[in-house]
């Protein structure tokens, strides 16, 4: 069995995610590895380009654009190494960061999954993962608080950036190593997520079925935080966002606070957002 199994959702960013490719074979050499695309109907000649530049790559051409949640679940349940990992498009590393992740993996045989560092394209640091979203959190997303004060105590010190190892609440889904175990335990992405919150709602699971979550310091992977989502129209990449956060707090904080949200939601924020948009574009 190969060691780790590596999954690229891709959707219309040919020239990063070939760049992101070309990192991983260049640098990954102390493992066994292979690498499976998966496309969501791309435009831009994605497919094509990845099967000529790199033959040896597994190419899963959907036909339809499934999203994140769905088309990520396609390449770990395609993988056949000892871990999986879906990396995103817009990432490219500089080292041998694989290979740290999985010695990591075997020193450590009770951990359910570890990530790396992630930089900006710059070199500094984002956020290493978070903490699960409390009540407060949500209510304040969906207020605006968040957006007014953003140094409020509800958003203020919910990522972690202390690159150090640590045990943490959850990862994000671009870049997680997961022991294939976890799957027969904590099961995959819940695909009632289209995109976003997937990965705390994961992270949650894997968590409650006794796996913990590391990061791993020295383990750097640049990404450019975006650039795949990017090409989702606003008011769709809005809808996505916001009924993924209500079915996260439905999930986990029950029907009335899923009623409270749903209620500011499509009675308050989303009519504010319009007003805002409209006055920005006449300004």
């Amino acid at each position: 069995m190969i060691d780790c199994s590596i999954s690229i959702v891709n959707y219309n960013t040919r020239d990063m995610v070939i760049k992101c490719i070309e990192t991983v074979f260049a640098y990954t050499k102390g493992i066994s590895f292979d690498v499976t695309v998966v496309d969501n109907a791309s435009t831009d000649g994605s497919v094509e380009a990845i099967k000529k530049a790199f033959p040896q790559v597994q190419v899963i051409a959907n036909t339809q654009n499934l999203y994140f949640t769905k088309a990520c679940n396609q390449g770990m349940k395609a993988s056949k190494g000892r871990y999986a990992l879906c990396l995103n498009p817009d990432c490219y590393i500089v080292d041998d960061v694989f290979t740290t992740l999985v010695k990591y993996m075997d020193a450590n045989p009770k951990v359910g999954a570890c990530g790396p560092t992630f930089l900006n394209p710059d070199g500094s640091l984002q956020s290493l993962g978070q903490r699960f979203p409390r009540f407060f959190f949500g209510l304040f997303q969906l207020t605006f608080i968040n957006t007014v004060f953003p140094n409020n105590p509800a958003r203020r010190g919910r990522n972690y950036y202390e690159d150090k190892l640590q045990e943490i609440d959850a990862m994000g889904g671009g870049g997680i190593l997961t022991r294939k175990e976890v799957f027969e335990t904590a099961g995959y992405l819940d695909e009632g997520y289209v995109m976003y919150y997937e990965d705390v709602d994961w992270c949650r699971r894997i968590r409650a079925a006794g796996w913990p979550i590391m990061h791993v310091p020295g383990t750097k992977i640049f990404h450019y935080a975006g650039a795949a989502t990017v090409k989702v129209d606003r008011s769709r990449f809005d809808k996505i966002l916001f009924e993924s956060m209500l079915y996260y707090y439905k999930k986990y904080y029950g029907f009335l606070c899923y009623a409270l949200f749903a209620g500011l939601l499509y009675g308050f924020h989303n009519p504010a957002l319009k007003i805002i948009r409209f006055c920005k574009r006449r300004s």
